[in-house]
């Protein structure tokens, strides 16, 4: 939603502005809306540590929704960085969520663009303590080069099926 309605605001602005016959101000707003999105994929994309981390030990995270990604070589391998957790390399990694709905995503392991490197991640999502969450229809078939779900501590309150690949 916020999505919406700051692209209405901002194309609002254009129409004002080329009516006035300034284009050179609306041609750069788009040139920063691109780019944000070039950063989004980015970060998707060979994110060094999880592409999504929703919560923590600590903190609880409500009423979420992750649907319709992909996402590619996330992860950080513990080779890079000894002091690093292992749970840093997966495409997903949510704790003490509630309420959140993960569905509709798709994942793939790889390596670096140049053909070299480490394959990562080594593990696809991992759900640490989470209640009355959905994790359903998601591909995870080639997602990781180890296990594809990880599900630690209690999940018993939520739905985790259907998952391609597990």
């Amino acid at each position: 939603f916020p999505t919406v309605l700051f692209t209405g605001i901002a194309f609002s602005f254009v129409g004002i502005l080329q009516s006035l016959d300034e284009f050179k101000i609306p041609a750069l707003m788009s040139v920063v809306s691109n780019a944000v999105v070039i950063v989004y994929f980015l970060f998707f994309d060979r994110s060094f540590g999880p592409a999504i981390e929703l919560g923590s030990e600590t903190g609880k995270v409500h009423t979420v929704t992750v649907t319709g990604n992909i996402f590619r070589r996330s992860g950080a391998r513990k080779e890079s960085d000894p002091l690093l957790s292992p749970d840093m390399s997966c495409h997903l990694n949510i704790k003490n969520c509630h309420g959140t709905v993960i569905s509709g995503n798709t994942a793939r392991a790889g390596i670096d663009d140049n053909g070299k490197g480490v394959l990562t991640p080594d593990f696809g999502f991992i759900v640490t303590d989470c209640a009355e969450c959905i994790i359903k229809d998601n591909s995870l078939s080639s997602t990781s080069i180890g296990e594809r779900l990880v599900l630690k501590g209690d999940n018993s309150t939520s739905i985790i099926k259907d998952n391609i690949g597990v």
